[in-house]
């Protein structure tokens, strides 16, 4: 049986803007806790409480030694009024969307300033 084969960076990229982008990525995102709401989305309650922190990969870098995952914790909270949870607002992903926001605009404007047909 063999092994899949290990990944490699980009040849065409610049190793410079690829650490840039890593580094960023990295200091900004790993490990970072989103916890703010105002109101339940469900009732408009402003009695709600911290239920818990759900932790959720915001993308994967392709290091030279491997991969690494950067996870974000997200703020899970419960309404009191309605007893509903529902997540924090102020969360790097859009809605039904299981990439950070950032990925998904560079790749929105990648496909938009370089189409395939060109």
């Amino acid at each position: 049986m063999q092994h899949p084969k290990k990944k490699k960076l980009c040849k065409l990229s610049p190793n410079i803007l690829v650490e840039a982008i890593q580094t960023f990525l990295e200091k900004e995102y790993d490990g970072k806790k989103y916890d703010e709401a105002e109101r339940c989305p469900h009732c408009k309650s402003k009695n709600f409480y911290l239920h818990s922190f759900r932790k959720k990969t915001f993308c994967i870098l392709i290091k030279e030694n491997g991969f690494k995952e950067i996870d974000v914790k997200i703020g899970v909270f419960r309404c009191k009024n309605c007893n509903k949870f529902f997540v924090a607002l102020n969360t790097p992903f859009y809605q039904g969307c299981k990439y950070g926001k950032p990925i998904v605009d560079l790749c929105l404007w990648m496909t938009a300033s370089m189409p395939y047909n060109r």
